[in-house]
Formats: C-alpha cells, sequence, structure tokens
C-alpha cells in the first residue's frame, strides 16, 4: 500500500458574485441592523453590521489552493494535522467528489475535504485501514455557506 496519497484542491467553489448580491446583502443587513436598534440591541446590531462586512470581502476573495495529504500518521490539509486518534469516521460522497471526516475536535468537528480528481476508491481503501468507514452527512452549515457561494 501506499505511503501516502497527496492531491492539490481549490478550498472551495468560488463563484464571482454580481452587483445585486452585494446589494441584498447590504439591504437585508442594514435593514436587520435597524430592527436591532430599534429593539434597544445596539450590540447585536453592530454584530451584524461586521458579519456582512466580512461577508463582503471574504466574498470578492478567490478560492486558494490547498495541499492535502493522506499518510499513515492521519490527514493533513495544508498546515493543519489531523492525527487517526482524533478521527471518529470518515466518507466519501461520490456524487460531489467529498471526502467527509468526523472529529472529536470541538473546533473541527466536521471536516469536508474536496478529492478533485483523486481517486475515491484509492482513498477508501487506505482509510479503512485506519478509521472506520461511517455515513456521514454533509453539514448543514457548509451546504448554506456553498449556496451562498462561499
Amino acid at each position: 500500500m501506499a505511503e501516502t496519497i497527496a492531491w492539490r484542491a481549490l478550498e472551495h467553489k468560488h463563484e464571482p458574485k454580481e452587483g445585486d448580491w452585494f446589494w441584498v446583502l447590504g439591504i437585508v443587513a442594514v435593514s436587520s441592523a435597524l430592527t436591532a436598534i430599534l429593539l434597544s440591541d445596539v450590540l447585536f446590531a453592530i454584530l451584524i453590521l461586521v458579519a456582512a462586512g466580512t461577508l463582503t470581502v471574504m466574498s470578492m476573495r478567490p478560492a486558494r489552493e490547498v495541499s492535502f495529504e493522506i499518510s499513515n500518521r492521519g490527514i493533513k490539509a495544508d498546515d493543519m494535522f489531523f492525527a487517526y486518534d482524533i478521527i471518529d469516521a470518515f466518507w466519501i460522497n461520490e456524487e460531489e467528489h467529498l471526502l467527509l471526516i468526523n472529529t472529536h475536535r470541538p473546533m473541527h468537528a466536521h471536516l469536508v475535504l474536496p478529492l478533485a480528481d483523486e481517486d475515491a476508491d484509492r482513498v477508501r481503501t487506505f482509510l479503512s485501514e485506519h478509521v472506520p468507514e461511517t455515513l456521514i452527512v454533509e453539514p448543514l452549515s457548509h451546504k448554506i455557506m456553498e449556496f451562498f457561494g462561499f
């Protein structure tokens, strides 16, 4: 069996935003912030505006290419390393060509890694030696972010 499986892929599907997208975001953010102010929650209004600003900046940034590596020690995504002892299970979504991983790390409980052109069966065979394969559904938060083009 191979010592490592390595590939590169974009961190997400980048969809360029039209001007209308920014207008809708601005209108929703300002309306929500004004509603929060009318309900005497200025801190929430500030949070809404900061979140809208962050979404604007993030939406203009193109997706960067990330290097992934699966070895006998664990899974590496750029500078982040996940040893097999913190990984609970994996699943390969063959329709969308994604590797889904559940860990017991609070900040990285669900990982969604694009497989790009990597052979799914090869990845499955390699990971099956270290981690159980269990049906994992793509997190709703990931689907929502993908829907909005992030």
